[in-house]
């Protein structure tokens, strides 16, 4: 007999390259009515590049230098820093607790990539936002896609439901409160720090069924800064649509579009060093930044296990005058 599974009907977004939930080491109880899963993947990657891009375990093509910054450097990265391994512990009919870890700390250091109570409607811990685009992630082995995409893991509580429709589809929504302190940039000589006086509110409402999924998504975010000359509230905001279309058996077309105020660094897990709120010497205050974007990406299944994946994005980041596009472009 196969293993009891927890799978709840109004499931969590996953990451695509994720580990599947039938995979792993299964100890259930003799009753079947309680289950321990060991699970993991070794990940190994090695490139070569003549442009010295920056990152020894993703290819970050937003930061390859241009113009006059271009020069041949060439070199190699070889690392198994993407490697996981997670423990969900389940009992039927009550709920299921998850830790995750990868090796993307710090130093090579473990890191906590994900860790949850599941209830049948209910999730707390850190997980993916409300907000995330993983659904419309174009598949591919590199961990940082092709930007653009908002896929942050945060410590939240969110209520998640749904209703089948009689036609097949289903609607789907999630609603949470999760704690995303804007990252702030300030000169030297300010004492500077973001403090949420609450959490953000974030929600996703999706339509579904056979032929894919379309979702629209929203957050509002009440930043907070406490800085040398005072106290700054800016308001951030997110809003984001997104679309999976299953054309045919062998062809998902994905795209979605996605804008951003004093939350860019929901986008931090795709587009490395985004700042969410900056200092204006002008005003001795802080604002937040804007940043927009759109990806598509189209994947081909050749055979059920074999799948190639074209696709791009497009990210911008709406700069004030006063600041210095070579620091944040």
């Amino acid at each position: 007999r196969s293993p009891l599974r927890l799978n709840f009907r109004w499931g969590d977004d996953q990451f695509p390259t994720d580990i599947a939930a039938n995979r792993g080491v299964f100890i259930v109880s003799t009753d079947r009515t309680k289950v321990l899963r060991i699970y993991g993947s070794l990940r190994m990657r090695a490139n070569w590049d003549d442009r010295e891009i920056s990152s020894p375990w993703a290819m970050d093509y937003i930061l390859l230098p241009t113009g006059a910054d271009d020069r041949v450097n060439h070199q190699f990265e070889y690392n198994s820093r993407g490697s996981r391994v997670g423990l969900d512990v389940g009992v039927k009919d009550l709920g299921a607790i998850r830790m995750e870890f990868d090796f993307r700390g710090t130093k090579d250091e473990l890191r906590r990539r994900q860790m949850f109570v599941r209830l049948q409607h209910w999730v707390i811990g850190k997980n993916w936002t409300a907000f995330n685009t993983t659904a419309y992630l174009p598949l591919a082995l590199d961990y940082h896609s092709t930007g653009a995409h908002a896929g942050l893991r945060t410590p939240q509580i969110k209520y998640l439901n749904g209703v089948d429709l009689a036609c097949g589809d289903f609607w789907k929504y999630q609603i949470a409160v999760e704690d995303n302190k804007p990252k702030i940039v300030a000169p030297d000589a300010i004492e500077a720090q973001a403090k949420n006086v609450i959490p953000n509110l974030v929600g996703h409402l999706a339509r579904g069924g056979d032929w894919g999924e379309v979702r629209v998504a929203g957050l509002v975010a009440p930043n907070r800064v406490r800085f040398t000359g005072g106290t700054r509230y800016d308001v951030g905001w997110g809003l984001q649509t997104g679309l999976r279309l299953q054309l045919n058996e062998w062809n998902v077309f994905k795209a979605h579009v996605i804008g951003l105020s004093g939350q860019n660094s929901l986008m931090a897990d795709f587009t490395p060093g985004v700042t969410d709120m900056v200092y204006n010497p002008l005003r001795d205050d802080f604002e937040n930044l804007l940043s927009g974007g759109t990806s598509i990406g189209l994947e081909h299944y050749w055979t059920p296990c074999l799948s190639t994946t074209i696709g791009g994005s497009f990210v911008d980041f709406d700069l004030p005058d006063f600041v210095d596009d070579q620091f944040f472009d």
